[in-house]
């Protein structure tokens, strides 16, 4: 240790300490403030001035509880003071308030300054933790929140599972459900419509529920709510609440439609996994039940959208399928094949929804970018009825109805025999009506022996020369 030759040099020292400690204290980015033994405000620097906008000068002698002190928390951060002030913690979290009224999360790193083994003053570092604690909150929603509906997610589903094992809640219902044709909508309608969807129908379920009910989003298309302290029957009649309101609510006249299921925790003794998966096997078992009035809801809604979209005419429908019961009766096709072809006679253009009625109606020759939307069309077409299981069969048979027997068709270019057997039949079909329709304003029609000869002169190249004979016999 290092010793001092007179009074003077000894007094310099302590000077020159004294303002190297005072820049420290007037320069540091932290606030800082020294207590006297009886907690009142001795010091405080210019950094803490700034953070409570409290100037030295109107807080020094002042008590606890002190006035920037959050006085919605004042009860815990006495506790926290206490603590610190004893030496039973050296750091802690509180709340205060600005004068100018901003509310801030600060983190206190106390030190307690004792000589001859009594305290003489309390030092608290005092570090504005206010961002980095809403970015923390921010994050901790993000991790358990739905981004698009913003109610729980699948994580915090998973979190309330875990601590209901350990709770006095019971019973519990949990409820599963599962959102009905919400890919159709999508392809449809576009994703925007498909997400409008849920956020109608997650709001649906929270209005059915209490606040301490936890409604999360499961998965896509899935919501799965915790019930604490719920029976059987009051789950039910939950259920019904919920497919009650969504039956008065629609997407494009589509129906907001969800199956759902539930099953009962009674005690803790269960296998809380083995309940959900109950709920989600009664789920799946109603979606059994209602999936037949739902694709018939769906179909029925496709056939009005062809029509009031001018995509296609009822009287172009139903030319169609006489044809094609004329030439499936002619050519001896099975019963299944003959209602395969008149589902294809209605839903060959379906692809054509998802594209602008501008370019579907254009008179004029198409530009190149409209011509690529217009050869989606079977492509989309096919997406769109695999969402509908009474006719997702029929998929297949609408991407291929565009293919030539020469492999110049699309979307895919197969060739000859290679395209299914009722796309080859139906293109003719198709073609012929196309010539000979008065429904085409801007076109003059073909007679019959033009669209005949029309007929010939593809057959090969466009068309499967055998059916094209078939077909010109039944006509």
């Amino acid at each position: 240790m290092k010793t001092f030759n007179n009074k003077a040099e000894c007094e310099d020292k302590l000077k020159s300490l004294y303002k190297f400690n005072e820049i420290l204290l007037e320069n540091s980015p932290n606030g800082i403030v020294v207590l006297n033994p009886d907690t009142s405000i001795e010091y405080v620097n210019p950094a803490f001035e700034k953070l409570t906008d409290f100037m030295s000068d109107e807080i020094i002698g002042t008590k606890p509880p002190y006035p920037w002190w959050e006085k919605n928390e004042i009860p815990e951060t006495l506790k926290v003071f206490s603590k610190l002030t004893s030496g039973e913690l050296s750091k802690g979290e509180v709340s205060y308030r600005s004068k100018k009224g901003k509310k801030l999360k600060v983190i206190v790193f106390h030190t307690i300054f004792k000589e001859d083994g009594k305290v003489r003053y309390y030092i608290a570092n005092i570090v504005d933790a206010t961002e980095e604690k809403k970015k923390e909150k921010k994050l901790e929603y993000i991790s358990f929140h739905d981004n698009l509906t913003g109610i729980y997610n699948r994580a915090y589903f998973n979190e309330e599972i875990k601590r209901l094992s350990k709770s006095r809640l019971y019973p519990v219902s949990i409820i599963i459900g599962d959102i009905n044709s919400l890919k159709l909508i999508n392809d449809v309608f576009g994703h925007d419509k498909g997400d409008l969807l849920l956020k109608k129908i997650a709001k649906i379920i929270k209005k059915c529920c209490r606040n301490e009910d936890i409604v999360s989003r499961w998965g896509g298309d899935e919501f799965s709510v915790i019930l604490p302290k719920t029976n059987k029957e009051t789950a039910k009649n939950i259920i019904l609440r919920i497919k009650k309101l969504c039956s008065q609510e629609s997407i494009n006249k589509l129906p907001a439609s969800i199956s759902l299921g539930a099953a009962t925790i009674e005690t803790g003794r269960q296998n809380i996994k083995l309940v959900i998966k109950e709920a989600e096997e009664k789920m799946y078992d109603a979606k059994l039940m209602e999936s037949k009035h739902v694709t018939n809801l769906i179909i029925e809604e496709i056939e009005n959208l062809l029509t009031s979209r001018n995509i296609e005419s009822r009287n172009h429908i139903n030319r169609l399928t006489e044809m094609a019961k004329k030439t499936a009766s002619f050519i001896n096709l099975k019963k299944s094949e003959t209602r395969n072809l008149e589902f294809l006679c209605k839903f060959h253009d379906l692809g054509k929804i998802t594209i602008p009625e501008s370019i579907i109606m254009k008179a004029d020759k198409l530009l190149d970018k409209e011509y690529r939307l217009i050869k989606k069309n079977p492509v989309m077409g096919s997406r769109i009825i695999e969402s509908s299981p009474k006719i997702a069969h029929i998929s297949e048979l609408i991407l291929s109805y565009h293919e030539r027997w020469d492999g110049k068709g699309y979307p895919r270019g197969l060739k000859g025999k290679e395209i299914p057997y009722l796309s080859r039949l139906f293109s003719i079909i198709n073609s012929y009506d196309a010539m000979t329709s008065q429904d085409i304003l801007y076109r003059k029609p073909k007679t019959k022996e033009e669209a005949v000869e029309e007929l010939k002169a593809c057959a090969g190249t466009q068309f499967d020369p055998e059916l094209v004979e078939e077909f010109i016999k039944t006509i």
